[in-house]
């Protein structure tokens, strides 16, 4: 599957970068009985437009169309990554410094999997600084040890 994304990504990557957007993820599930490919995408100068987003979606399916990299019937699906959006690149995490974030980590660390608290940042060794939530400990997480990581929202109902 992931031979397939990096096809994918190949394909996709200079469509969205010529239209001055940036590739955040891809990704090629079953729901049901569909076969669903997501782009997500995110205007790092400014808002993310339903014009932007429809035109990025017909150049897309139009090379998609021309190339036929996926064999199966599936449902193209082009959107902004939203509130808890994937940080996938180093780039992501001195990004979002500051703001409240969710990792899984393969591996425990300190006897856990999973953290949340606000970014500190990430070093030039590529080590994670995170403020754990709730507490005032801190911990760092190497980066190559990060299976997840997404921003954060705590919804209060």
């Amino acid at each position: 599957m992931s031979k397939m994304i990096d096809q994918l990504k190949k394909i996709i990557k200079p469509i969205v970068k010529i239209n001055d957007l940036d590739l955040v993820d891809i990704e090629y599930i079953k729901e049901g009985q569909n076969w669903i490919l997501r782009i997500f995408v995110e205007n790092e100068q400014s808002e993310l437009t339903i014009d932007q987003l429809s035109n990025l979606s017909r150049l897309i399916s139009q090379k998609l169309d021309e190339v036929d990299p996926i064999e199966k019937k599936y449902f193209l699906e082009v959107s902004s990554p939203g509130l808890e959006r994937p940080l996938k690149k180093v780039k992501d995490y001195e990004r979002f410094r500051g703001e409240s974030i969710k990792i899984s980590t393969y591996r425990k660390i300190k006897g856990t999997k999973v953290f949340i608290g606000k970014l500190v940042g990430i070093d030039k060794n590529q080590v994670v600084t995170i403020n754990l939530k709730d507490t005032d400990k801190k911990i760092e997480i190497d980066y190559s040890d990060i299976a997840k990581a997404n921003l954060y929202e705590e919804f209060n109902f």
